[in-house]
């Protein structure tokens, strides 16, 4: 009797160890749109910088400002999520999203914020299909919780995007 007693006074005394979720847990699709999601929030907000130094419309400057932004907030959002759920992020962006913007990068004045505006469009819609998709098909409970919080930020920026294209036309 006193050996039960000491073993539930034990068990009562011992907090509870939250299970910790391994990369090896996490579904191969919701590790990719952390990672991906991540590579693109980098390019992003490299992007934005650029268009700040380089870009001649007010549009093209109001929009790279909101996108950093957002794309800043993102970015911590998913190096927090990454680091519950041990899930390493790369280091930069993708060759081909560092590519595109080297090559936006090499243009200036109103040739520079045409190419910057479609190119982050571009940017935008194939950062929406995969988060639809996350969203869609996703397992992780958490990561599909930040792909849907997500969603509305990225349809804001394309339609910013596109009503940027329509008046540097």
């Amino acid at each position: 009797m006193k050996i039960r007693l000491l073993l539930l006074a034990f068990t009562l005394a011992v907090p509870a160890v939250p299970a910790t979720v391994y990369a090896a847990d996490v579904p191969q699709q919701d590790k990719q749109w952390v990672k991906t999601t991540y590579q693109v929030t980098l390019a992003a907000i490299k992007a934005g910088k650029a268009a700040k130094s380089k870009g001649e419309s007010a549009i093209v400057d109001k929009v790279a400002e909101k996108i950093m932004a957002d794309d800043k907030h993102l970015k911590t959002k998913l190096e927090t999520l990454a680091h519950d759920m041990n899930i390493s992020l790369p280091k930069s962006t993708s060759p081909k999203l560092e590519s595109s913007l080297q090559m936006v990068k090499s243009k200036s004045g109103a040739k520079f914020d045409k190419l910057w505006t479609k190119t982050m469009l571009k940017t935008e819609i194939m950062a929406g299909n995969k988060t639809q998709k996350e969203v869609a098909e996703g397992k992780s409970h958490k990561v599909k919780k930040l792909a849907m919080k997500t969603l509305p930020t990225i349809n804001l920026e394309a339609n910013m995007l596109q009503h940027a294209m329509a008046k540097l036309k």
